[in-house]
């Protein structure tokens, strides 16, 4: 036993080197030193390319499979398409509607203007609103729709201003009113709104612009109302009529009603009524001063009996506040 081992005189047994030509071979790995092995290499990798070359290698040598994800500039395409389509369809419905809307309230502005032209005043005035008609009465209706006939001439056309003259179309629609502009046709062309409403289900006149009748015959009106009050020796609502202006002139109401007492209440005088010439008829540019000429018809009774006679007469009118008043009159001495 050798001392060299400790706690025992065993000495250990040196490892042998394996012997040329016995099997190993030198150049066995585990024979070299770590620093003469040559670097380790994956058996299934290909070789890298070199940068030299130009080569920019790919992050995938194989080819991908197609994408199941459609093109991104698809979608805005395709809602852009359905909001054309619901927009089409949308537009065709309430175009369909409004259509169909607007032929019962053509209808009856089409029947009041054939009954214009064929002067069938009264058949007119039954397809006014009853809010219209507590505004004027049939008889006065006619009356002034006369007077627009003597003045302007007869209706000759009317209708939608876009469908006749191609311009200045306007619809206005709901379910219980519609107006648009209407354009009427006499000696001159008139335009304006006409405004319907339906009542009991049916369509009415409701309004009528004064543009679209014509000439502002108000004047005419107050002066035909001179004339039958006159008649009927209302002599208050006559004194009524009159500006502030002339009023003041011709003295206090009781003042103007004694006098005319005096004239034509004994029984030998007594105005039967009076006639304005409507050719003498006319409004000044502006539209608030207005005359005419006219004649007073007067009964005159002596004991040889009766008879009547023409006094002329020439009024003149002020629109105040939108209503027509007497601001002059004037008795024209006959010639002759």
């Amino acid at each position: 036993m050798s001392s060299d081992y400790p706690g025992s005189g065993y000495s250990p047994r040196q490892p042998r080197e394996p012997q040329q030509g016995a099997g190993w071979q030198s150049d066995y790995p585990g024979n070299r030193g770590y620093s003469d092995m040559p670097p380790t290499q994956s058996p299934v990798s290909s070789p890298r390319p070199r940068q030299s070359d130009g080569y920019t290698p790919s992050r995938a040598s194989s080819p991908e499979a197609p994408s199941s994800q459609r093109p991104r500039w698809l979608i805005p395409v395709l809602v852009a398409a359905l909001v054309l389509v619901v927009c089409a369809v949308v537009g065709g419905v309430v175009y369909a509607i409004g259509q169909n809307a607007l032929q019962e309230p053509l209808s009856t502005t089409n029947t009041f203007c054939n009954d214009l032209k064929a002067q069938k005043y009264s058949d007119a005035y039954a397809l006014l609103s009853a809010g219209y008609q507590k505004q004027v009465s049939s008889t006065d209706f006619a009356q002034i729709s006369q007077l627009h006939d003597q003045l302007d001439g007869k209706v000759r056309s009317c209708g939608l201003a876009g469908i006749q003259s191609g311009g200045g179309f306007n619809l206005n629609l709901n379910p219980q009113a519609a107006s648009f502009n209407a354009q009427v046709t006499r000696n001159h062309s008139y335009t304006g709104a006409i405004s319907l409403a339906k009542q009991n289900g049916n369509w009415k006149i409701d309004a009528v612009d004064a543009s679209l009748q014509g000439s502002d015959v108000g004047a005419l009106t107050t002066g035909a109302q001179f004339c039958q009050a006159l008649a009927a020796q209302n002599y208050q609502a006559v004194y009524a009529m009159f500006t502030p202006a002339y009023q003041q002139q011709i003295g206090t109401v009781d003042k103007y009603v004694n006098g005319l007492k005096q004239v034509f209440g004994g029984g030998q005088f007594q105005i039967t009524g009076c006639q304005p010439q409507i050719n003498t008829y006319t409004v000044t540019a502006q539209g608030d001063d207005a005359s005419v000429s006219g004649a007073f018809d007067i009964k005159v009774t002596t004991d040889a009996g009766a008879l009547t006679v023409q006094v002329p007469f020439k009024v003149a009118f002020a629109k105040i506040s939108g209503a027509w008043k007497i601001s002059d009159l004037e008795v024209v001495q006959s010639q002759g």
